[in-house]
């Protein structure tokens, strides 16, 4: 059952969109059942030329009828056990070398590569994000600009257990760079899904807004009094909208916050 429906949610989807072709790698293990694999849908506008594909990735050599320069593209997929970080560089190393052009790598890398990568759980540990920076470092690789929502994943849960982190990100050499000026990242509103959906606009057509500061409350400052103050005092004023209420309140928690116990995201990191 669970096999025709995904074979009529691409059907669907291909009708919907105009989309010619379809390749996909069915995933393996017991996840079978709820995981979709990795599947790459193209229209007649695009000539794409499987290169390689596995569990893991699907690389592609692109060319559009608009003009004969190639480029590389490879849809990825990170290990998402620990003992098997490791395989995912790995094998990104080996894709690295196998040729010479423009390349772009997009996908769930299963991994953090920085501390601000994450929001709520544990720390991130050098341990954790040696590997996938030293990959990106060995093979001239870059992150790309992105717009949206700081996180790509959600463990769904709400209150202190809520963890969110970007773990689905588009990275490229210089010369896809230079190739694709404009080109930048939207995170997209997730649906039905503990991820969020990436669209790599190659024309830069979004427009580029700055990411908006994230507001997070330290459970710290709740055993200071002045805290219950700090919030009355801005709270009171009647002829505030209750947005207006909110965004002041938490602009002078924060300053108050820094007074009192330091930025304590950067003491963290």
């Amino acid at each position: 059952m669970e096999t025709r429906k995904k074979a009529y949610e691409f059907s669907r989807l291909r009708r919907r969109e105009g989309l010619e072709n379809v390749i996909g790698v069915d995933c393996e293990g017991e996840e079978r059942s709820r995981s979709g694999g990795l599947a790459v849908l193209t229209g007649n506008t695009i000539l794409a030329e499987i290169a390689s594909m596995s569990q893991n990735h699907i690389d592609m050599i692109i060319n559009t009828k608009e003009n004969n320069d190639k480029w590389r593209a490879t849809g990825f997929y990170g290990c998402p056990e620990a003992a098997n970080k490791h395989k995912s560089w790995e094998l990104f190393n080996s894709l690295s070398h196998a040729y010479n052009m423009p390349w772009m790598i997009f996908g769930d890398f299963n991994q953090v590569l920085q501390q601000g990568d994450k929001h709520g759980g544990l720390p991130v540990t050098y341990t954790q994000t040696r590997g996938f920076q030293e990959a990106l470092q060995i093979n001239e690789l870059l992150d790309l600009e992105f717009v949206g929502h700081a996180f790509t994943w959600s463990n769904n849960q709400g209150g202190n257990s809520n963890v969110q982190e970007r773990l689905d990100r588009a990275i490229a050499n210089i010369d896809w760079k230079e190739a694709f000026l404009h080109a930048i990242v939207q995170h997209l509103q997730r649906y039905r899904s503990d991820h969020c959906p990436i669209l790599v606009d190659l024309q830069g057509k979004i427009e580029r807004k700055r990411r908006g500061h994230i507001f997070i409350f330290e459970e710290v400052w709740l055993g200071n009094e002045g805290c219950t103050e700090v919030v009355k005092r801005t709270w009171i004023l009647d002829s505030q909208s209750m947005e207006e209420k909110i965004t002041n309140c938490s602009r002078t928690l924060e300053e108050w916050g820094k007074e009192n116990f330091g930025h304590i995201p950067r003491m963290i990191k």
